[in-house]
Protein backbone atom coordinates (compact mmCIF):
# COMPACT_ATOMS: atom_id res chain seq x y z
CA UNK A 1 0.00 0.00 0.00
CA UNK A 2 1.27 3.46 -0.82
CA UNK A 3 0.12 6.86 0.22
CA UNK A 4 0.16 10.27 -1.31
CA UNK A 5 -0.92 13.28 0.61
CA UNK A 6 -2.42 16.38 -0.92
CA UNK A 7 -3.15 19.56 0.92
CA UNK A 8 -3.37 23.26 0.25
CA UNK A 9 0.06 24.85 0.18
CA UNK A 10 -0.61 28.34 1.41
CA UNK A 11 -3.61 29.14 -0.76
CA UNK A 12 -6.83 27.72 -2.08
CA UNK A 13 -5.45 27.17 -5.56
CA UNK A 14 -2.04 25.68 -4.73
CA UNK A 15 -1.77 22.00 -3.94
CA UNK A 16 1.17 20.21 -2.39
CA UNK A 17 1.46 16.50 -3.17
CA UNK A 18 3.82 14.33 -1.17
CA UNK A 19 4.78 10.95 -2.57
CA UNK A 20 6.31 8.43 -0.20
CA UNK A 21 8.88 5.73 -0.95
CA UNK A 22 6.17 3.11 -1.56
CA UNK A 23 4.77 5.02 -4.54
CA UNK A 24 5.19 3.13 -7.81
CA UNK A 25 4.03 3.31 -11.40
CA UNK A 26 1.02 1.15 -10.61
CA UNK A 27 -0.27 3.98 -8.43
CA UNK A 28 0.13 6.65 -11.10
CA UNK A 29 -3.36 6.16 -12.58
CA UNK A 30 -4.95 6.89 -9.19
CA UNK A 31 -2.81 9.98 -8.78
CA UNK A 32 -3.48 11.01 -12.39
CA UNK A 33 -7.25 10.90 -11.86
CA UNK A 34 -6.82 13.02 -8.75
CA UNK A 35 -4.71 15.74 -10.38
CA UNK A 36 -6.79 15.83 -13.57
CA UNK A 37 -9.90 16.44 -11.48
CA UNK A 38 -8.17 19.21 -9.50
CA UNK A 39 -6.78 20.84 -12.66
CA UNK A 40 -10.24 20.74 -14.23
CA UNK A 41 -11.50 22.65 -11.17
CA UNK A 42 -8.87 25.34 -11.73
CA UNK A 43 -6.05 24.28 -9.39
CA UNK A 44 -3.04 25.11 -11.54
CA UNK A 45 -0.29 25.69 -8.97
CA UNK A 46 1.28 22.50 -7.63
CA UNK A 47 4.22 21.43 -5.50
CA UNK A 48 5.28 17.80 -5.91
CA UNK A 49 7.30 16.70 -2.88
CA UNK A 50 9.62 13.88 -3.91
CA UNK A 51 11.98 14.18 -0.95
CA UNK A 52 10.83 10.82 0.48
CA UNK A 53 11.31 8.91 -2.77
CA UNK A 54 14.20 6.45 -2.69
CA UNK A 55 13.98 5.47 -6.38
CA UNK A 56 12.56 7.02 -9.51
CA UNK A 57 12.22 5.21 -12.82
CA UNK A 58 12.56 6.88 -16.20
CA UNK A 59 8.87 6.18 -16.80
CA UNK A 60 7.91 8.11 -13.66
CA UNK A 61 10.18 10.95 -14.79
CA UNK A 62 8.30 11.00 -18.08
CA UNK A 63 4.97 11.14 -16.28
CA UNK A 64 6.18 14.09 -14.20
CA UNK A 65 7.23 15.88 -17.40
CA UNK A 66 3.74 15.17 -18.82
CA UNK A 67 2.11 16.63 -15.70
CA UNK A 68 4.34 19.69 -15.99
CA UNK A 69 3.31 20.09 -19.64
CA UNK A 70 -0.39 19.76 -18.76
CA UNK A 71 -0.10 22.53 -16.19
CA UNK A 72 2.04 24.78 -18.40
CA UNK A 73 -0.43 24.60 -21.31
CA UNK A 74 -3.15 25.83 -18.95
CA UNK A 75 -1.06 28.63 -17.48
CA UNK A 76 -0.13 26.71 -14.34
CA UNK A 77 3.13 25.66 -12.78
CA UNK A 78 4.64 22.56 -11.22
CA UNK A 79 7.36 22.99 -8.61
CA UNK A 80 9.34 20.03 -7.33
CA UNK A 81 10.61 19.74 -3.78
CA UNK A 82 13.52 17.32 -3.51
CA UNK A 83 14.64 18.27 -0.01
CA UNK A 84 18.08 16.92 0.80
CA UNK A 85 17.65 13.92 -1.53
CA UNK A 86 20.99 14.22 -3.31
CA UNK A 87 20.26 11.25 -5.58
CA UNK A 88 17.18 12.98 -7.02
CA UNK A 89 18.88 16.38 -7.15
CA UNK A 90 21.64 14.83 -9.24
CA UNK A 91 19.13 12.96 -11.43
CA UNK A 92 17.25 16.16 -12.30
CA UNK A 93 20.53 17.99 -12.96
CA UNK A 94 22.01 15.26 -15.20
CA UNK A 95 18.79 14.96 -17.22
CA UNK A 96 18.55 18.78 -17.31
CA UNK A 97 14.96 18.57 -16.16
CA UNK A 98 15.91 21.16 -13.55
CA UNK A 99 16.01 23.58 -16.51
CA UNK A 100 12.39 22.75 -17.41
CA UNK A 101 10.71 22.13 -14.06
CA UNK A 102 11.15 24.54 -11.16
CA UNK A 103 12.83 22.96 -8.14
CA UNK A 104 12.19 24.43 -4.70
CA UNK A 105 15.06 24.61 -2.25
CA UNK A 106 14.60 23.46 1.34
CA UNK A 107 14.06 26.33 3.71
CA UNK A 108 17.13 27.13 5.73
CA UNK A 109 16.96 27.64 9.44
CA UNK A 110 17.49 31.20 10.64
CA UNK A 111 21.09 30.52 11.70
CA UNK A 112 21.98 29.07 8.31
CA UNK A 113 20.41 32.03 6.52
CA UNK A 114 22.39 34.46 8.70
CA UNK A 115 25.63 32.58 8.05
CA UNK A 116 25.04 32.62 4.29
CA UNK A 117 24.31 36.35 4.33
CA UNK A 118 27.50 37.02 6.29
CA UNK A 119 29.50 34.94 3.79
CA UNK A 120 27.93 36.76 0.85
CA UNK A 121 28.78 40.12 2.43
CA UNK A 122 32.37 39.02 3.03
CA UNK A 123 32.74 37.78 -0.55
CA UNK A 124 31.03 40.80 -2.14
Amino acid sequence: MFTFKAFPAGSHEKIRLTLDSKFSLEHWSQLERFYQNEVAQGCLQWVLDLSRMSFMSSMLLGMIVGFNTLLATRGGQLNLFLGENHRLIQLFAVTRLDQIISIEQPELEAGQQEAELILQNLEG
